[in-house]
């Protein structure tokens, strides 16, 4: 696991760099670097924007009596999309996006749902989906 990690993350970076510099060729540099820093400042706002809706979605769950795992699972890939955003970079402000914007979140939820079930499959831990 460790392994395939430390791969994706290499090649993460390799791909990263490549964009930079195929970006910085077409555009210049003082664009690139404008793009970087105008999707940085965008990605922490719809990051504390969304994050803060997922976390009144699952106060409500909670209170309301209903399951709190798809309110969780929203506020758990709106903190990834947030953690993703952090990272320089034009795939990672892609892959953060896709993670916070509410109709592309409503797409991951079913396969990290059916992810964190084959999971839990064999321990007492029930996840309900809306």
């Amino acid at each position: 696991m460790l392994k395939k990690l430390g791969i994706a993350v290499m090649t993460l970076t390799i791909a990263e760099i490549a964009v930079f510099i195929l970006l910085g060729n077409q555009v210049g540099i003082l664009p690139t670097l404008l793009i970087i820093v105008g999707t940085g400042a965008l990605g922490i706002y719809l990051s504390r924007k969304e994050g803060f809706k997922a976390v009144r979605n699952l106060q409500a769950s909670v209170q309301s009596g209903q399951p709190p795992a798809p309110a969780l699972i929203d506020a758990a890939l709106t903190l990834i999309g947030g953690i993703i955003l952090i990272l320089p970079g034009f795939l990672t402000d892609i892959l953060g996006i896709i993670f916070i914007l509410p109709f592309t979140r409503k797409l991951l939820k079913p396969i990290l749902y059916n992810y964190l079930r084959k999971k839990t499959k064999h321990s007492s831990v029930v996840i309900v989906q809306r």
